[in-house]
């Protein structure tokens, strides 16, 4: 069972408390040295954290069984990369981001720039990395599941691109292996329905009231929903929205 992550305060005073215990018979005037000394650990605590402590909320990461091959992450990297992220309301900058896309949760570091831990999803109202805008959707209020979601483009449409990760097994010289496989899927979002919009012919569907100038606009100026369906979606979006401008 994964358990909640204890501020680093928490540490401190549980720190305090465990000596305070053990030095219980040294001299009062020691002990208040002590206790000065605490205090003062504390409140470089405070300076130094100061509004960021928050942040630090979270589960431990569970590291991945080693067997399996690939791994569970955003393009596949290990490494964190700076970013934003809106925290229960609280934006923060310059974090050390990860993504793991087979949980669909947010890691980040803790101050020790060691520790790793998983952010509260549901605190998570978007994050900002590696040059992508992750929003978080709920099914309660859209046609979509629950999770995260890479918004590409968000005007009078918008287009949103979900990665799911899976585990797979396959056989191997009479083996199991297992492995992180990948899919990618794209929704469309017109009034205030989404729509799957995975394939050239799916997306025309439900812009259909434009169709022709589409089909011709994808024509002039050669684009291929196969080879580049992110740079298709958000190109279609953008010249449907000025014609109906």
């Amino acid at each position: 069972m994964r358990k909640i992550v204890i501020q680093f305060i928490g540490l401190c005073l549980i720190s305090i408390t465990t000596i305070n215990f053990s030095f219980g018979q040294t001299a009062k005037s020691d002990s208040l040295q002590y206790l000065a000394a605490a205090d003062n650990a504390v409140s470089g605590f405070y300076k130094s954290i100061g509004t960021q402590s928050h942040l630090y909320t979270g589960f431990y990461n569970e590291p991945y069984d080693p067997s399996i091959k690939n791994n569970p992450y955003f393009r596949d990297t290990l490494q964190f990369i700076k970013g934003t992220v809106n925290y229960d309301g609280n934006v923060y900058r310059q974090v050390p981001l990860l993504y793991d896309i087979y949980k669909d949760i947010v890691i980040s570091l803790l101050s020790d720039t060691i520790s790793k831990y998983d952010m509260l999803t549901e605190q998570v109202h978007y994050f900002d990395f590696s040059n992508h805008h992750f929003v978080r959707i709920s099914s309660d209020t859209a046609n979509l599941k629950t999770g995260f979601y890479d918004e590409i483009y968000s005007k009078k449409l918008r287009v949103l691109t979900r990665y799911e990760k899976s585990i797979q097994t396959t056989t191997n010289n009479q083996h199991l292996e297992r492995f992180f496989d990948k899919s990618t899927s794209y929704f469309l979002k017109k009034g205030t329905t989404y729509f799957p919009v995975n394939s050239e012919g799916a997306l025309i569907d439900v812009l259909k009231d434009k169709k022709k100038e589409l089909k011709q606009y994808l024509k002039s100026n050669k684009i291929k929903f196969r080879k580049d369906p992110e740079n298709a979606l958000t190109l279609l979006a953008a010249y449907y929205d000025h014609l109906t401008n």
